[in-house]
């Protein structure tokens, strides 16, 4: 079966990029390619429109596709609707090699979402020890409160998690 490719138009009317059809890539053997390869060897853009593929390809779990976004420049602090960014949505889906991968990009640990909530939060009210340590050893501050005054250490115990 023969692919063709048709220009990527950079200002689409319906305000979504082309890599929001493409985040669940074919396997290699299906012979059909793999559509995030193609389309950023054909020059879409990973920059543009408000829309995070970054964010729909961890919360999917596609290693390959955050490494090739990460690798084409994907903001590593773009926000979604939430006000949540790659780290709060790798801490979430329980990325932890995203959010090693993250932070070595520089992702803002600081960054909090529309709730006042950093990745910090997110990892304590999960009970995710490992990315609280990640996120500590990468200077996270215990102290930062939430919209409603919460620290991450009041946000977990609120959650009952202590550990996972």
């Amino acid at each position: 079966m023969e692919q063709v490719l048709r220009p990527i138009s950079t200002t689409p009317s319906h305000k979504c990029v082309p890599f929001h059809s493409a985040r669940n890539p074919l396997p290699e053997q299906s012979g059909q390619g793999r559509p995030m390869a193609a389309l950023l060897a054909a020059g879409a853009s990973v920059l543009q429109a408000n829309l995070a593929t970054l964010h729909a390809a961890l919360e999917r779990g596609q290693t390959a596709a955050v490494t090739a976004l990460l690798a084409a420049g994907a903001s590593l602090d773009a926000r979604d609707f939430a006000g949540v960014t790659p780290l709060h949505t790798a801490v979430a889906e329980r990325q932890t090699a995203a959010v090693t991968a993250l932070l070595v990009g520089g992702a803002g640990v600081h960054v909090a979402d529309s709730f006042g909530r950093t990745p910090l939060h997110a990892a304590a009210v999960n009970g995710q020890a490992a990315a609280v340590s990640t996120l500590l050893a990468a200077a996270a501050s215990v102290d930062a409160a939430d919209n409603c005054g919460c620290p991450p250490l009041h946000a977990a115990a609120e959650s009952g998690r202590q550990q996972q």
